[in-house]
């Protein structure tokens, strides 16, 4: 499960996972995967929600209890599909984690302006690497002279 962003909303992160899903080549895929398992858990809970919820109405002939039941039955069916259905889907545990990451990390770096170029780690990599290297080359620089001189 990926971490909230604080500032988005629930639309504004399902926007952001459609454009991770057609931008990222690696796990557009893996997101059509994603989707199609949740659109199947949403169709086939909705039934089993509004099939139950019909079945109790009718056997108390009181509309909430209908209701309660129908809303419980969707829950638990939507869960059971997205769980029992997941290796059918091709979806696991494993490459969840890793979408998500890959997610939070495209979230983190592509829509902060700020953070765009600078503080890539391996930017941060690399110019640490040359300031290194340079206060290397300075403090011995009279031994790399003497050493190519013999």
């Amino acid at each position: 499960m990926s971490l909230p962003r604080p500032g988005l909303s629930f639309l504004q992160k399902r926007k952001l996972e459609e454009q991770f899903g057609t931008q990222v080549p690696e796990f557009s895929e893996y997101h059509q995967k994603k989707r199609g398992l949740e659109s199947f858990s949403l169709k086939a809970a909705a039934l089993v929600g509004v099939a139950s919820g019909i079945f109790s109405y009718q056997r108390s002939y009181q509309p909430l209890t209908g209701i309660f039941v129908g809303a419980i039955a969707f829950l638990t069916s939507r869960r059971a599909v997205e769980y029992f259905g997941a290796p059918h889907f091709g979806v696991n545990s494993t490459n969840n984690a890793e979408y998500d990451r890959a997610f939070n990390l495209w979230v983190y770096y592509e829509h902060n302006p700020h953070r765009k170029d600078a503080d890539l780690p391996i930017h941060q990599f690399e110019s640490r690497y040359q300031k290194r290297l340079n206060e290397y080359r300075e403090k011995h620089k009279n031994d790399y002279s003497q050493f190519l001189k013999q």
